[in-house]
């Protein structure tokens, strides 16, 4: 009955039920009975509200109070239900009983926030909104429900839950779950966190001032859950419940220990967080040994502007002076730079540093342009060197170079790898191979993150995973054999907005299998998620094993080969016009598999007939090009 009370009347302690609705006037409630088989409240225009009895038997529920801002605390009795029905000011609930077998949350359009479940919690109903973000659900959980809800994903699926979504009963494979790529809500999980360092004394003690080491893998077991350590030497793994021990592995040339050698970690809940596995790392001392990488952000293309990245390290045990140069190919002009450098010389330029510490590294970003009128299949050839070179323990790896064709089309969002081949015996005595993603938000908004996976192949060894370089500020793992890289908050501008910002890469290696044999092909794809948005998948980057590959160090012919990898139809395109030319399709044991004469810029091959696998395009008594037929 509908009543125009103002200020509703104390309530003796015998009153049993409790119930009110439709107290149209009603300002406030005192108090409520102390024993009470229920409490129900609905169409009230109260804006708060006493504690519930703490003798509560069956059931709590709230429903449509316009007006409420703050539920009443939940008593702590055992056994009975409670209901949040169309409270649309209510954004949380501060405190949920610890004991209270079934919980139901309906019309609830800000509620996005939840704390800890009850210990006891048998069933959770959601319904017509309520909250998208969920805490761990509880082990003791039998059923979870969600209708028409804003829940998309669960945080976990418990042992002896059914879930019913609209209706549907799933089977456990078809429950969502909730992970990187699905949700805007924070990870569920357990945090294993802690610094690598330099101990400088030895003592296997972080002091003060010992510096950080950026360049460890920490990697923890049953499960091979790894990362890498930041700039700043810390470093954090995402885990389920369970126990783990947790090992470091610094990516060093010139590592003498590691201490402790391991730590332990043990989770029997969600949530935990271990942040005292720390890792002091011992170096052989006095050993300068810088390195540096090349990327080309785009391949030329006449008319635009092409972007190049120079990273650099100090991968030595000594605090380092020196300078980077690049010169760059006399066909293209040369724009900017950040830093801008020190000196140009012609088409040299050069970028000295100082005081360089131990593991630390730097980028340079170098904007080129290729005139307009450049020819299509222009070669072109840039150089960059960190040094000094004549002291270096190891300078195979101070000298990049990138050597590409100019183009007029390209696909902003591709993978490579270098070296495509390796010979056997280099697989064996562990050379990387160094995969590079490049990736361009072509959208029509800027992508607030962006993160890659790439389910590695079992003929690579992911404990031997290195981040070489990389546009924008991210963190890397590997889960179950799939790196991600996330580019947290990267704000990356769509193509129409700011065209040279659109743009951004990452280069990571690692070592293949050491007993790859001759003729194995290794074959990795790609991901790349703007935001939530459906992935780009690149093209397939291959590398093989190869007897021919020392031969490709000959002469080269500057050819360009598209698509590359091929199904059907390759395109070859020559540096120069050809005249009858002989040219020949050649296996990985060497054999000619092939053989067309040529002539002019460019010639079509059908290669369908061709068995999957790696394949030299020679040209003459030259090797200078290599595809991959699927």
């Amino acid at each position: 009955q509908r009543m125009h009370l103002l200020v509703f009347p104390t309530v003796p302690d015998t009153m049993n039920p409790s119930g009110m609705s439709e107290c149209i006037a009603l300002q406030s409630i005192t108090n409520m009975p102390s024993v009470a088989w229920g409490v129900y409240l609905g169409a009230l225009p109260v804006t708060s509200l006493p504690a519930c009895p703490n003798t509560v038997l069956n059931e709590i529920s709230l429903q449509s109070l316009y007006n409420l801002t703050q539920t009443p605390e939940p008593p702590d009795s055992v056994g009975y239900k409670m209901s949040y029905w169309n409270l649309p000011l209510i954004d949380s609930i501060p405190q949920l009983p610890g004991s209270c077998p079934r919980l139901r949350f309906q019309s609830m359009p800000t509620f996005v926030f939840m704390g800890n479940w009850p210990t006891d919690l048998n069933e959770l109903e959601i319904e017509g909104g309520g909250p998208s973000c969920l805490q761990p659900l509880p082990t003791t959980l039998t059923q979870f429900q969600s209708e028409m809800s804003a829940v998309t994903c669960l945080p976990n699926l418990p042992p002896n839950a059914q879930i019913i979504w609209d209706l549907d009963l799933l089977t456990p494979n078809e429950v969502p779950l909730c992970n990187l790529l699905n949700t805007v809500c924070d990870p569920v999980t357990n945090g294993i966190g802690g610094k690598v360092y330099l101990d400088q004394n030895g003592n296997g003690a972080f002091d003060t001032g010992e510096p950080p080491f950026a360049m460890a893998v920490v990697a923890t077991m049953p499960d091979n859950w790894m990362t890498g350590s930041l700039p700043n030497g810390s470093y954090t793994i995402g885990v389920p419940v369970g126990s783990y021990v947790i090992n470091c592995a610094p990516d060093h040339p010139y590592l003498q220990s590691v201490s402790p050698a391991q730590h332990s970690a043990a989770f029997p809940a969600w949530n935990g967080v271990d942040t005292l596995n720390n890792f002091g790392v011992t170096l052989q001392p006095n050993v300068q040994d810088l390195g540096l990488y090349l990327t080309s952000i785009v391949p030329p293309v006449p008319g635009f502007d092409v972007w190049y990245n120079l990273h650099y390290t100090n991968a030595g045990t000594q605090v380092q002076d020196g300078s980077v140069t690049f010169t760059y190919d006399a066909a293209m002009a040369f724009i900017s730079s950040v830093p801008a450098p020190d000196v140009i010389n012609g088409n040299t330029l050069t970028w000295n540093f100082t005081q360089m510490a131990i593991s630390e590294q730097h980028n340079i970003s170098v904007t080129m342009s290729t005139p307009v009128g450049t020819a299509l299949g222009t070669n072109v050839y840039h150089t960059a060197t960190v040094g000094p070179l004549a002291t270096d323990q190891a300078p195979n790896d101070n000298t990049d170079t990138y050597d590409g064709v100019v183009v007029n089309g390209y696909d902003p969002n591709d993978k490579t790898v270098s070296p495509s081949e390796l010979t056997p015996a280099e697989v064996s005595a562990g050379e990387r191979v160094i995969y590079t993603v490049r990736f361009q938000n072509t959208g029509t908004y800027q992508a607030f993150r962006v993160v890659i996976t790439d389910t590695l192949s079992s003929d690579l060894q992911w404990n031997t995973m290195h981040l070489i370089a990389a546009s924008h500020a991210h963190t890397w793992y590997i889960e179950n054999g799939v790196l991600f890289v996330v580019f947290d908050n990267i704000n990356l501008p769509d193509s129409n907005a700011n065209e040279p910002e659109s743009h951004g890469f990452v280069k990571f290696s690692m070592k293949p299998v050491s007993t790859l044999m001759l003729g194995a092909s290794v074959s990795n794809t790609a991901n790349i998620y703007f935001d939530f948005n459906e992935p780009v998948i690149t093209n397939a980057a291959v590398f093989t094993v190869d007897a021919n590959t020392a031969t490709t160090e000959v002469e080269r012919a500057h050819m360009q080969l598209s698509p590359n990898p091929v199904s059907d139809a390759l395109t070859v395109i020559f540096a120069q016009p050809e005249q009858d030319a002989l040219l020949e399709v050649v296996d990985v044991t060497g054999r000619t598999v092939f053989t067309t004469v040529v002539s002019g810029m460019q010639a079509l091959l059908d290669v369908q007939g061709l068995k999957a696998g790696s394949y030299h395009v020679r040209l003459g008594d030259r090797l200078p090009g290599r595809f991959v037929k699927r």
